[in-house]
């Protein structure tokens, strides 16, 4: 093979974690999936809410809840101006805001059971 001034060989950096090698864009798109979104206000009420239930059911038996209370409000007849405000701030969030309020929660949820069982 002949090398001239206008040819190179093109290579990508690798890096290098426990032996597995990762291209710079694989690497950033990890990152970028492990790093925790930053909620915004609507999101937080939503996630605290589901947080404080927790603690009085099981996470199915939340997410029902939360289903019932979000269709309650056709009817008027909400329990408290914690719940008023927790459906409130759910019917602002977009299919996509919801999901990482799902997946926050289930994450802190996975963290309570790995503390209680150990």
């Amino acid at each position: 093979m002949k090398i001239t001034a206008n040819s190179f060989v093109p290579t990508e950096a690798k890096i290098i974690i426990e032996g597995k090698s990762y291209t710079g864009n694989e690497f950033n798109r990890l990152v970028q999936a492990l790093r925790p979104h930053s909620l915004n206000d609507n999101q937080q009420v939503v996630l605290e809410w589901l947080k404080n239930q927790h603690f009085d059911s099981y996470i199915k038996s939340v997410l029902s809840n939360l289903y019932f209370y979000v269709n309650l409000t056709a009817v008027g007849d909400l329990e408290s101006k914690e719940i008023t405000a927790m459906v409130a701030a759910y019917k602002k969030l977009s299919q996509q805001e919801f999901a990482q309020v799902l997946q926050a929660y289930a994450n802190w949820a996975l963290e309570q059971e790995e503390k209680q069982h150990g």
